[in-house]
């Protein structure tokens, strides 16, 4: 037998053996390891932080990157949809799309998806409620604002741009004052209502070409294409005040519920998207140290 053709247990594929599903090398190296590795390393990552595949990989993976969860059926299919709507877009734009951009921009302007099995919350796993309390998560814009990691994959994707073009990118780092004693206060589900308000309020006072999503459990970072340092500082006080008005009532709350937010324009010195952010929570955390309800800069 010619050694080429010969049948030995390391013939098999490695990627295969550290995914071994039915679909990882049809829908998942295939579409993306060459043509977007960036992608492909990041939806591995997804896949390797996974503690179990028992209810199925491709639905575990759209929870993941999207905060939706279905059933593995119906996640696989959403999943070949995904790639579709991923190629035609990057046709369109002419670059490469992240796999999470084009994950909840198919559910935001195409899909009209089954009703998941349960809503996202922030900070949490996803769980089953009633419809009354579940409601505020099903909106499309909501669910992209809480996606696992889509704040760093949209910033990078901005400095990049603004460094292409030449254009000022800004960027507020948001923190909800005391929100663990409030937590408390509130019980989890109305905790969770608050973190819609204020997204909303948030939401709101920006425009649609700023990109807001959660950074960490009581945090937000929004991102501000086109935008200088100045202008980012008196955004966050709008910002700032509104949450105080709109929160005046809430629930056991003795008063209105305050932010405190670090402001910074995108420079080479201050690194790419994850050194930069960084840079946000170290002006934060001094400012908080002095004091909160307050906007810092560096």
């Amino acid at each position: 037998m010619d050694e080429s053709t010969a049948s030995t247990p390391s013939a098999k594929p490695a990627r295969n053996e550290d995914f071994p599903f039915d679909g990882f090398v049809e829908l998942v190296k295939a579409p993306l390891e060459v043509r977007d590795p960036v992608s492909f390393k990041r939806v591995r990552k997804a896949l390797q932080e996974i503690p179990t595949w028992e209810s199925g990989p491709f639905r575990m993976l759209l929870m993941r990157l999207t905060g939706k969860d279905f059933r593995e059926k119906d996640a696989k299919e959403r999943w070949r949809e995904i790639l579709l709507h991923k190629q035609d877009t990057e046709e369109k734009l002419g670059r490469i799309m992240g796999i999470q951009a084009a994950a909840l921009d198919y559910f935001d302007v195409v899909a009209h998806p089954p009703e998941p099995l349960a809503p996202m919350h922030a900070g949490r796993s996803p769980r089953r409620e009633s419809t009354q309390a579940k409601k505020p998560w099903g909106e499309p814009w909501v669910d992209r604002v809480f996606a696992d990691g889509y704040y760093l994959e949209k910033l990078r994707e901005e400095i990049l741009r603004a460094k292409r073009y030449k254009h000022a990118l800004s960027a507020i780092l948001i923190d909800v004052d005391s929100f663990s004693a409030i937590n408390e206060r509130l019980t989890t589900e109305g905790g969770d209502r608050l973190f819609v308000t204020i997204v909303e309020v948030v939401k709101k006072t920006i425009r649609t070409v700023d990109i807001l999503a959660r950074y960490a459990n009581d945090q937000f970072l929004v991102v501000l294409p086109n935008t200088n340092k100045r202008e980012a500082q008196e955004l966050a006080e709008r910002i700032r005040r509104n949450v105080r008005m709109r929160t005046r009532k809430q629930g056991e709350l003795d008063g209105p519920v305050t932010i405190t937010a670090s402001v910074d324009q995108s420079t080479p010195d201050k690194g790419g998207a994850a050194e930069f952010v960084k840079h946000l929570e170290s002006i934060l955390k001094r400012g908080k140290d002095t004091a909160r309800d307050a906007v810092y800069g560096s």
